[in-house]
């Protein structure tokens, strides 16, 4: 092996963090060794040890860094310039991206593979603190209380995690724009953000929509 050379202790982590992030990521958690993850970095194992004892730790680590990334996104949203649309679509480009790096979403919301208590403890909280940073920007924005926001925080979650998907399969850019500016529409407007039919094809009847270039 080479010689390697030398990084600041905070670098070396962050480096160690993103060569597992696509070891893990590529094999699973049971088909990754430190071994591996080590020779993909181009360090010695005593040297990953030394900043993650064990295993289960370093995909702990992972879990957290990209969770971190997502609930950022999230009250990001507070911050932002501009009206709840074009804050929306932001956040849904951002959030996609952080789920399609190294496919990173696997690693987060994939229960397929269940790790250890440790890990599904640490994707528990991920998910919690996604919630609460949504309830608490609907409550910066919106007039309703705790309880509510927190249901409408579970319910964007879950659909934030599934667009992102629809996103990342977008085939070009004109495509990618489109879908995202569609979901931040229904977000933002919900259904009435579509006129309803002249002649539903449903039974009962269809609310009235509303402009879709209006602003919520």
């Amino acid at each position: 092996m080479a010689p390697v050379p030398r990084l600041p202790r905070p670098q070396r982590r962050t480096q160690l963090l993103e060569v597992a992030v696509a070891q893990f990521t590529a094999a699973g958690y049971h088909g990754t060794s430190m071994e591996s993850i080590a020779r993909a970095a181009g360090v010695t194992k005593p040297v990953l040890y030394q900043h993650f004892p064990s295993k289960e730790t370093l995909y702990v680590e992972v879990v957290r860094e990209l969770g971190n990334d997502v609930v950022d996104e999230i009250e990001d949203i507070a911050y932002r310039l501009g009206g709840t649309e074009a804050r929306l679509a932001h956040a849904l480009s951002q959030f996609a991206d952080i789920m399609a790096r190294q496919d990173s979403a696997l690693l987060l919301f994939d229960r397929a593979e269940r790790v250890s208590e440790p890990v599904d403890q640490e994707i528990e909280v991920i998910l919690q603190r996604s919630v609460e940073a949504s309830a608490r920007v609907l409550r910066q924005s919106r007039e309703m209380g705790e309880s509510d926001s927190m249901v409408l925080g579970h319910a964007l979650v879950a659909i934030a995690m599934e667009s992102a998907e629809l996103i990342a399969r977008a085939g070009s850019r004109d495509e990618r724009r489109h879908t995202i500016a569609l979901l931040a529409s229904l977000f933002t407007h919900g259904l009435s953000t579509f006129p309803a039919l002249a002649r539903p094809e449903i039974r009962g009847t269809v609310s009235e929509g509303h402009s879709r270039t209006s602003e919520a």
